[in-house]
């Protein structure tokens, strides 16, 4: 029994030993993947230069980077184009051409393929711009929007720097430096959820400087006051996260770092993949 006994023993402690190996030998667990933001260029004209990738949007998507898988792309709105999509990235679709050819609008399609991608937890993040002056499409955008019971506008805002209410979800208590604009109608009975983050208040005064800087213009005011409406909203249709915004230019070099338009940035982007949105 004895002899027994011990034989168990040693059979014992030959299998506790690789368990222990075993435990020590162990990886170390890998982070997990970035989500993947997709700033789509399919509705930008031939020739626009405004918020080029390589250009005045450079810093922002470079800052993105911390948080997402950035990929820049002009490919059509497909199913395989919104593959392993986390947050897809419009901004400023063009009216018109730019000497090239007449830009893609969005189609019926589109909407239907970008909202289905919504709805089954994509994020969407949608900046409209000052018509004409920055070229930017309302009428066919709006169908996407409609979606998500938000409309674009044709009044405009000027450059103001807006304090956010306290009380504002995701970016409350913030400053945002905003560089022209128009308004939202953003209808709160929608299925979809739609919510104001931010309206433009007309006493808040436009930002008097420039008009022309190269050009050594004199200081006028720089747009206008506008009406109250609303100029920062959200949507939450299904599963997924809409961001719409109605000026392009506070994400661009020289103006993402002012005030607290990258914190502002960094937390809507967050938010729309469904990620933590405390503060840094």
């Amino acid at each position: 029994m004895k002899a027994f006994a011990l034989c168990l023993s040693i059979v014992a402690a030959g299998v506790a030993a690789p368990m222990v190996l075993a435990a020590d030998a162990a990886e170390p667990a890998q982070p997990a993947a970035k989500p993947v933001l997709l700033y789509t260029l399919h509705y930008h004209a031939e020739g626009e230069e405004q918020y080029l990738p390589t250009g005045n949007y450079s810093e922002f998507l470079e800052r993105l980077k911390e948080h997402f898988d950035v990929r820049v792309n002009a490919a059509p709105i497909s199913p395989a184009t919104l593959k392993g999509v986390g947050v897809l990235l419009i901004v400023n679709p063009s009216e018109s051409a730019r000497g090239g050819k007449t830009p893609p609008h969005v189609t019926e399609r589109d909407a239907y393929e970008i909202s289905l991608f919504v709805q089954n937890g994509g994020g969407l993040v949608f900046l409209s711009n000052q018509t004409p002056a920055h070229n930017c499409e309302k009428r066919d955008s709006n169908r996407l929007l409609a979606q998500f019971g938000i409309e674009v506008l044709h009044y405009d805002v000027g450059v103001k720097e807006f304090t956010i209410p306290d009380d504002a979800p995701i970016v409350g208590g913030l400053k945002w430096k905003y560089i022209y604009g128009c308004l939202l109608d953003v209808r709160r009975d929608h299925f979809a959820h739609p919510r104001v983050l931010l309206e433009n208040d007309p006493a808040v005064p436009v930002e008097v400087g420039q008009a022309n800087p190269a050009a050594g213009g004199p200081a006028v005011p720089l747009g206008e006051a506008g009406p109250r409406g609303p100029i920062l909203a959200t949507a939450q249709p299904g599963v997924g996260r809409v961001v719409v915004g109605t000026d392009g230019g506070w994400l661009a070099n020289g103006t993402v770092g002012q005030s607290d338009n990258w914190e502002i940035a960094r937390r809507l982007f967050r938010w729309a993949a469904r990620l933590p949105v405390a503060p840094d």
